[in-house]
């Protein structure tokens, strides 16, 4: 639906009532997971070698191209964080209390602006290691029967609403996400 309702913004015509309806926030609560499958967050970004997915290793080394063990090191015993000290070194802690349950937003129109731009950004973030691009694909079932494929890295998840508008000072280079 919202490739059809970009069509309609990009070409400046009034998005049909018909897809309207359909642009709205999924929730998917941990009621529709399988009972085995309920509070954890899985790994999605690949499958076990049998197939299946696994709930994520928060023991492992998170993936990046920073040397936190020096920024941990330079900025001592003294530095007066230590919480955002130790995580340079071993990844960003999430004090958010929030529900296992996944959350899909529709995107906002005027990404249909920026697709270029966008698709430039997210390889550039990929480039850099901040992010992945999965390949894993899961099909979900809500209990209104609406079929959902995703591929997502971890679940549960949630994703806002993004748009895109260029910069006044860099209006081909680069986009302000709101």
């Amino acid at each position: 639906m919202i490739v059809r309702a970009l069509d309609y913004a990009k070409r400046g015509l009034p998005i049909p009532e018909s897809i309207r309806v359909h642009l709205t926030t999924l929730v998917i609560a941990q009621s529709h997971f399988h009972p085995d499958a309920r509070a954890l967050i899985w790994d999605m970004r690949r499958r076990h070698a049998d197939g299946h997915f696994e709930p994520l290793d928060f023991a492992a080394a998170p993936p990046t191209h920073m040397h936190g063990q020096a920024y941990y090191d330079e900025l001592g015993d003294d530095f007066n964080d230590q919480s955002l000290r130790t995580q340079q070194r071993d990844g960003t802690l999430y004090f958010a209390d929030l529900a296992y349950q996944i959350v899909l937003s529709p995107h906002l129109l005027s990404i249909a602006d920026g697709f270029d731009a966008v698709e430039d950004m997210l390889k550039k973030r990929r480039g850099l290691g901040y992010l992945e691009f999965v390949k894993s694909e899961a099909v979900i079932t809500t209990a209104d029967a609406i079929t959902v494929v995703l591929a997502l890295g971890l679940l549960p998840i949630r994703i806002t609403s993004q748009g895109a508008r260029a910069r006044t000072d860099a209006p081909d280079l680069s986009l302000i996400h709101i």
